[in-house]
């Protein structure tokens, strides 16, 4: 079973594949298969979702050291999947200014 595409910000035509939307979401810059737009991930609500990244892992790996276990680990891996799902589904998109070419 196929995702359906997301949505480019300028065109609105589904065309943004579920790979595109995932390198989106590791600050990599992509185009829209229909305008050619240059599109990224919202870069505030991006700082903030590295953030809890970061806080997860910090807190999982502490909790793992301290009750010398391996579980907090595995919690760990599960909120990351949830964080990554959170972050290609619901993450929008924005188009970037068009590059000027330099003199």
């Amino acid at each position: 079973m196929a995702m359906k595409p997301f949505p480019c910000p300028k065109c609105h035509q589904d065309t943004i594949a579920l790979k595109d939307k995932y390198l989106a979401a590791i600050w990599m810059v992509i185009r829209c298969g229909n305008c050619g737009t240059r599109l990224c991930a919202h870069p505030l609500l991006m700082t903030l979702l590295y953030f809890i990244y970061f806080w997860v892992i910090a807190a999982c790996v502490f909790w793992a050291w301290y009750h010398r276990s391996a579980t907090p680990l595995i919690w760990m891996l599960v909120l990351w999947t949830l964080l990554d799902i959170i972050n290609i589904r619901y993450m929008p998109l924005k188009a970037l200014r068009a590059q000027t070419p330099k003199v």
